[in-house]
């Protein structure tokens, strides 16, 4: 999830290579569905966890939650052809990040 937020958070700040940079999003999103599918797999396995397997599988799922919203916050900006960032947008991912 941090690596989504800091490549959404460079996506915003900067607006040469807007192609490259959704890309890299889009593949964060999709190593971010394996690896939650790798965690319930996992979790599905295991007979005793350190946490609530509820809560476990909670978080991972809201984790997923996250990286495919920023994933689809990038699609929209490639569908709006946004010219410029509000410095508002900017500020928020700093503070997300």
């Amino acid at each position: 999830m941090t690596e989504a937020v800091r490549a959404l958070h460079d996506l915003l700040g900067c607006s040469d290579g807007l192609e490259q940079k959704i890309e890299r999003i889009r593949t964060i999103e999709h190593e971010g569905d394996d690896i939650a599918h790798a965690t319930m797999a996992a979790l599905n396995r295991t007979f005793l966890t350190p946490f609530d397997r509820e809560d476990i599988a909670f978080l991972a799922r809201r984790l997923d939650d996250v990286v495919d919203l920023i994933g689809s916050a990038s699609i929209r900006l490639r569908v709006y052809s946004l010219e410029e960032i509000p410095p508002t947008v900017k500020e928020m991912s700093g503070l997300v990040l």
